[in-house]
Protein backbone atom coordinates (compact mmCIF):
# COMPACT_ATOMS: atom_id res chain seq x y z
CA UNK A 1 0.00 0.00 0.00
CA UNK A 2 1.42 3.21 -1.29
CA UNK A 3 0.68 6.87 -1.22
CA UNK A 4 -2.78 8.43 -0.23
CA UNK A 5 -3.82 4.44 0.46
CA UNK A 6 -1.61 3.87 2.82
CA UNK A 7 -2.52 7.32 4.47
CA UNK A 8 -5.91 6.39 4.53
CA UNK A 9 -5.54 2.55 5.95
CA UNK A 10 -2.74 4.49 8.46
CA UNK A 11 -6.17 6.88 9.41
CA UNK A 12 -8.32 3.99 10.07
CA UNK A 13 -5.93 3.04 13.17
CA UNK A 14 -4.83 3.76 16.87
CA UNK A 15 -2.20 1.64 17.02
CA UNK A 16 0.57 0.34 15.85
CA UNK A 17 1.65 -3.16 16.77
CA UNK A 18 5.40 -4.16 16.00
CA UNK A 19 6.26 -7.62 17.84
CA UNK A 20 9.68 -7.99 15.82
CA UNK A 21 12.37 -10.19 17.03
CA UNK A 22 14.92 -7.72 15.51
CA UNK A 23 14.80 -4.88 13.53
CA UNK A 24 16.89 -1.67 13.16
CA UNK A 25 14.87 1.51 13.29
CA UNK A 26 11.63 0.43 10.79
CA UNK A 27 10.16 3.08 8.47
CA UNK A 28 6.40 1.90 9.22
CA UNK A 29 6.71 2.65 13.10
CA UNK A 30 7.88 6.51 11.99
CA UNK A 31 5.04 6.37 9.27
CA UNK A 32 2.70 4.78 11.57
CA UNK A 33 4.19 7.44 14.60
CA UNK A 34 3.92 10.27 12.30
CA UNK A 35 0.16 9.82 11.56
CA UNK A 36 -0.60 9.48 15.60
CA UNK A 37 -0.59 5.75 15.74
CA UNK A 38 0.29 4.81 19.15
CA UNK A 39 3.21 1.70 18.53
CA UNK A 40 3.13 -1.39 20.87
CA UNK A 41 6.78 -2.85 20.12
CA UNK A 42 9.13 -4.68 21.25
CA UNK A 43 12.78 -3.58 22.74
CA UNK A 44 15.07 -4.50 19.72
CA UNK A 45 17.09 -2.14 17.47
CA UNK A 46 16.57 1.49 17.81
CA UNK A 47 12.79 1.33 18.19
CA UNK A 48 13.65 2.61 22.11
CA UNK A 49 15.52 5.16 20.96
CA UNK A 50 12.12 6.67 19.43
CA UNK A 51 9.05 4.72 21.79
CA UNK A 52 8.73 5.42 25.07
CA UNK A 53 6.44 5.38 28.22
CA UNK A 54 4.82 8.74 26.73
CA UNK A 55 4.23 7.79 23.38
CA UNK A 56 3.70 4.33 23.21
CA UNK A 57 4.61 0.85 24.89
CA UNK A 58 8.13 -1.31 24.73
CA UNK A 59 7.47 -5.01 25.80
CA UNK A 60 9.63 -7.62 26.20
CA UNK A 61 10.34 -10.44 22.99
CA UNK A 62 8.02 -13.46 23.45
CA UNK A 63 5.85 -11.40 25.82
CA UNK A 64 2.08 -12.07 24.01
CA UNK A 65 0.40 -10.97 27.67
CA UNK A 66 2.33 -7.66 27.48
CA UNK A 67 1.06 -7.01 23.96
CA UNK A 68 -2.83 -7.97 25.31
CA UNK A 69 -2.15 -6.04 28.17
CA UNK A 70 -1.45 -2.44 26.28
CA UNK A 71 -4.21 -3.38 23.73
CA UNK A 72 -6.28 -3.26 26.68
CA UNK A 73 -4.76 -0.18 28.69
CA UNK A 74 -6.34 1.78 25.33
CA UNK A 75 -9.13 0.19 24.55
CA UNK A 76 -9.98 1.03 28.35
CA UNK A 77 -8.94 4.55 28.91
CA UNK A 78 -9.58 6.51 25.71
CA UNK A 79 -7.76 9.37 27.46
CA UNK A 80 -4.59 7.90 27.58
CA UNK A 81 -4.70 6.56 23.81
CA UNK A 82 -5.27 10.65 22.76
CA UNK A 83 -2.79 11.40 24.68
CA UNK A 84 -0.42 8.79 23.70
CA UNK A 85 -1.35 9.81 19.97
CA UNK A 86 -0.50 13.18 20.13
CA UNK A 87 2.76 12.33 22.25
CA UNK A 88 3.39 9.84 19.32
CA UNK A 89 3.08 12.41 16.79
CA UNK A 90 4.78 15.18 18.29
CA UNK A 91 7.86 12.99 19.08
CA UNK A 92 8.09 12.33 15.16
CA UNK A 93 7.37 15.96 13.86
CA UNK A 94 10.02 17.13 16.34
CA UNK A 95 13.05 14.78 16.16
CA UNK A 96 12.50 12.92 13.03
CA UNK A 97 11.37 14.61 9.94
CA UNK A 98 13.81 14.32 7.03
CA UNK A 99 15.28 17.81 7.75
CA UNK A 100 16.13 17.45 10.98
CA UNK A 101 17.65 13.91 9.34
CA UNK A 102 19.71 15.71 7.38
CA UNK A 103 20.62 18.26 9.40
CA UNK A 104 21.54 15.81 12.14
CA UNK A 105 23.66 13.71 9.85
CA UNK A 106 25.62 17.25 8.36
CA UNK A 107 26.39 18.05 11.91
CA UNK A 108 28.56 14.85 11.72
CA UNK A 109 30.81 16.42 9.62
CA UNK A 110 31.22 19.82 11.24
Amino acid sequence: VLGEKKKAMLNRCSVLLIPSYREGLPNALLEGMSQGLVPISTRVGAIPDVVNEENGFLVDINDPDAISSAVRKLHNDRNKLLEMSLAAYETIINNHTPDIGVNKFLHLFK
